[in-house]
């Protein structure tokens, strides 16, 4: 095509965007999704097509021409989605700062707007390409005009020419709409003849040319669909006329040869810039190449050279995250950036230990592992970007340095495909000095990071909560991983054969109760599925793409309707209890400590609570007795020693006591009242000692649903009771506590007007879904604005307390070791020689950690295994 107009249905693909790309958001809670996936649309079609003028053809509204024929059109269609309504302004003022030409006309939609512009091009001697997610434009296909079809996106495109058309259906585009006007079409509500599908509808426009040639030649149609025909005459002819595209819509339209779009233009790639649409600058070959790192000076250094940074902040990047004979480590102070090629782990040890120089780093707790473990002594290293990361945006999930440094910084980082520069890389010689440029860059950029974010926690007034709670804590879980927890590999060996045991014994109960041999597999979905639902005749619960569901969750819907179902259960969770805990922690323990050794991750949770994995320690059941069981096996690491496990005593009720500050909950508190028993007695109107036990369970169903922001339904289905009754518990629940309720609605306008919670110590979790339009959405919003102050600043006091404990121990120089965290609870494995000075501090730092309006208490419980001091 010499000379091409380039039209977009912008709706069509604006959809298309925002359902094919992944949700994605700014730092701001923007989402960004359906920007992100629109924009690299345009820009490949830009980039592959290059048109002279690019339109964008837009509704311009509900009512239409067809609304005013046939008011059911479009009828029913759902709502925009909340985040794409978001992002639609959005998306328009890029394309005006772009100098894209918008095209809309009251009364007329989108397609009309297609139409016409393909007929107008045609009458200046252009071609037009239209583009569009949707199959209605193919009657628009000519000579001069093609169709990109977006079948899912651009990167997955049809062009819907006239042969296209003729080869797919066997008849011309215009001869399409008779085709709709036959078969109607469900999206836009435009109805046809009932029982008329698109096969049939086809094959009489294929016989007969036209809708008008159909009705000339009805005689000729037998049987019932001869009968449809006649009887829905008039709507065929309606549903044509709703089909038909508008050709002729009066809007200005001008193909002026000093027109040009642009992709560069400034206000567009500022916008983009904020909008952190890095991936997006980086692919406009047509603008300004994003700036790199890579231009950073360095130098190929000795080993001894590090002695320059003394007294200085440095970023400091290892070639891999163990301390290895010959190592590889990039220093930058920001105005200087040297790369030692050649550092023996003593000179490692010498650099690490130098605590004059006052290091910055990036992910550091694995090589701090490595560094203990080659008797290194870590000294001076003062900031973590990884961290910092989090801190700033717990939502973001991914911070790694590339990451960081293309939101952050507008940058990219010259470097190989994986972070770690790997030994092997400077192996090579031809290769060395471009591998050197590369950890020299993530240095220099680590160094940039450390400098904004410096700025930036203190801006947000977080510094404090990043230097004193986060980085002190890595210090303290890398540890903590390093120790690790005992387990009685005897124990586990006799529990393995014991769960091995029961579930032969429960499988062979099941498949005699079926009627079945050893050959049918109870594993099988698809044969349990046929027993259940075919053979037994119970009700199918839910269905997925490849049968029936045999899930948990249906057969605990099923319990009760047959006598197999509670021995399914029971196999399920004893099963699961064997390979994930018996057998997936033999697996896994040290063959010569005997240790677990657990992950525990820092940077996971939007909430600032620590995970565990590999294994999960937090998650092992401890409702059911065989759950509770698994937790005998863990032991202290000596028999000389003792487990001492301190737990904060509801410590979600004491924050909300202090946050709402209600005069109430505060008394009861400082009383040390039964805090469940009170609430019963506010609620039911009893006195404190004639609480039944019964009132005291329901109101603590009510005080720990209050702190998740519970509704009437919730805590009537958690009750078991009706919804009314539900409603009046929480209503005199607020009533008896009005400092609550005064909190539960001053928080939820201050995020609304701030956009984030934040904990007492000043953590933010950023709420973009409090402002949504959708209901669901929006309650979500509300309850997690009602809730973070409240398990974040659990999850903060916590971590201050972790901290102490650990520095406390060794500044009293005690070989007592934390050794795990689950919730609101630690555990101590410690000498019993110890043991008084180590439930003091456990206790003094737990119950000191956080200065509130009621006592925090700490109950401590020592044992020889974890389940006996639970």
């Amino acid at each position: 095509m010499n000379k091409t107009v380039m039209i977009i249905d912008s709706f069509s693909l604006l959809y298309k965007a925002f359902f094919g790309v992944r949700p994605m958001r700014a730092s701001d809670g923007t989402p960004t999704n359906a920007i992100y996936g629109f924009m690299n649309m345009l820009l490949k079609l830009v980039k592959e097509y290059h048109p002279e003028y690019l339109f964008a053809a837009f509704d311009a509204g509900k009512v239409t021409f067809r609304t005013q024929t046939y008011e059911a059109y479009k009828a029913g269609r759902q709502e925009m989605p909340e985040d794409l309504r978001m992002q639609v302004p959005i998306i328009m003022e890029l394309m005006k700062q772009a100098n894209i030409i918008f095209l809309q006309r009251e009364n007329y939609e989108a397609d009309d707007i297609l139409g016409f512009v393909s007929h107008a091009a045609a009458d200046h001697g252009y071609e037009t390409i239209i583009v569009s997610g949707d199959r209605d434009s193919f009657q628009l296909a000519s000579e001069t005009t093609k169709i990109l079809y977006a079948k899912k996106g651009v990167s997955d495109t049809v062009w819907a020419d006239r042969a296209y058309i003729y080869e797919t259906y066997q008849i011309e585009p215009k001869q399409l709409i008779d085709v709709k006007a036959l078969m109607g079409d469900k999206s836009d509500n435009i109805p046809g003849i009932a029982g008329v599908g698109e096969k049939t509808a086809l094959n009489l426009i294929q016989s007969y040319q036209s809708l008008d040639g159909v009705y000339e030649h009805i005689d000729e149609i037998k049987g019932k669909l001869k009968e449809k025909l006649i009887n829905e005459k008039e709507m065929a002819y309606l549903s044509r006329e709703l089909a038909t595209i508008c050709t002729d819509v009066p809007v200005d339209f001008v193909l002026n040869g000093e027109y040009a779009y642009d992709f560069t233009a400034e206000e567009v790639v500022r916008q983009l810039k904020n909008l952190e649409m890095n991936n997006l600058l980086k692919s406009l070959s047509v603008t300004e190449k994003p700036e790199t790192v890579s231009e950073t000076q360095f130098v190929i250094s000795g080993s001894e050279d590090w002695a320059q940074f003394k007294s200085k902040t440095v970023s400091v990047i290892f070639s891999a995250d163990t301390i290895q004979d010959t190592n590889h480590v990039a220093v930058s102070d920001g105005n200087h950036t040297m790369v030692c090629t050649t550092m023996t782990r003593e000179q490692v040890k010498q650099f690490s230990e130098e605590k004059t120089i006052r290091k910055v780093v990036h992910n550091f707790k694995d090589i701090y592992k490595s560094m203990v473990r080659n008797g290194i002594n870590p000294k001076g290293f003062d900031f973590d970007t990884y961290l910092a990361g989090y801190v700033l945006n717990p939502s973001d999930e991914r911070y790694e340095l590339d990451i960081l440094v293309r939101k952050y910084l507008q940058k990219e980082i010259g470097r190989q495909e994986n972070f770690n520069i790997q030994q092997s890389f400077f192996d090579s010689a031809e290769n060395s000095e471009q591998n050197c440029q590369a950890i020299a860059d993530q240095a220099f950029a680590n160094y940039e990071l450390y400098q904004l974010f410096i700025a930036k926690l203190e801006e947000e007034q977080m510094l404090e909560l990043y230097r004193n709670i986060e980085h002190q804590l890595m210090f303290v879980l890398a540890e903590m991983e390093l120790e690790g927890f005992k387990v009685d590999v005897q124990m586990l060996g006799e529990l393995e054969k014991e769960f091995d045991r029961r579930t032969d014994a429960l499988s062979k109960q099941i498949l005699d109760l079926a009627g079945k041999t050893e050959e049918f597999n109870l594993n099988s979905t698809k044969q349990l599925g046929v027993l259940l639902f075919e053979e037994l005749n119970l009700p199918v619960v839910k269905k997925t793409k490849t049968g029936y569901s045999t899930d948990i969750e249906v057969l605990e819907k099923l319990n009760g309707r047959h006598p197999i179902i509670p021995l399914l259960i029971e196999l399920r969770k004893l099963t699961k209890l064997n390979s994930t805990y018996i057998k997936g922690f033999l697996k896994i323990t040290d063959p010569k400590t005997h240790k677990i050794h657990s992950t525990f991750n820092q940077t996971v949770t939007t909430t600032g609570r620590i995970s565990s994995s590999s294994p999960n320690l937090q998650n092992i059941p401890i409702k059911t007795e065989e759950g509770k069981i698994i937790r005998k096996i863990f032991i202290p690491s000596s028999n000389d020693n003792i487990l001492i496990d301190a737990d904060y005593s509801q410590i979600e009720l004491r924050l909300l006591a202090h946050i709402s500050n209600d005069e109430n909950m505060i008394r009861a508190f400082r009383n040390n009242e039964d805090i469940h028993a009170r609430t019963a007695s506010e609620v039911f109107g009893v006195p404190l000692n004639e609480v039944t036990s019964l009132q005291r369970s329901r109101a603590k169903a009510v005080n720990f649903g209050i702190v998740y922001g519970i509704s009437d339904f919730g805590l009537s289905r958690n009750l078991n009771i009706s919804r009314s009754d539900a409603k009046a518990y929480i209503e005199k629940y607020l009533d008896s506590f009005p400092g609550v309720k005064k909190y539960m609605n001053d928080i939820v306008e201050t995020v609304r007007e701030t956009g984030f919670a934040q904990t007492m110590f000043g953590r933010r979790r950023y709420l973009p879904d409090i402002h949504s339009k959708n209901f669901t959405i929006r309650s979500f919003g509300e309850r997690t604005a009602l809730n973070t102050p409240i398990q974040g600043s659990a999850a903060d006091i916590i971590k201050i307390a972790m901290v102490r404990v650990f520095n406390r121990l060794k500044e009293q120089d005690l070989k007592a070791k934390l050794i795990l965290q689950i919730h609101d609870e630690l555990i101590i494995d410690c000498p019993k020689s110890e043991q008084t000075q180590a439930e003091e501090i456990l206790k003094f730092e737990m119950e000191n950690a956080a200065e509130l309006s009621v006592p925090l208490v700490a109950d401590l419980k020592s044992a020889e295994n974890w389940y006996d001091a639970k």
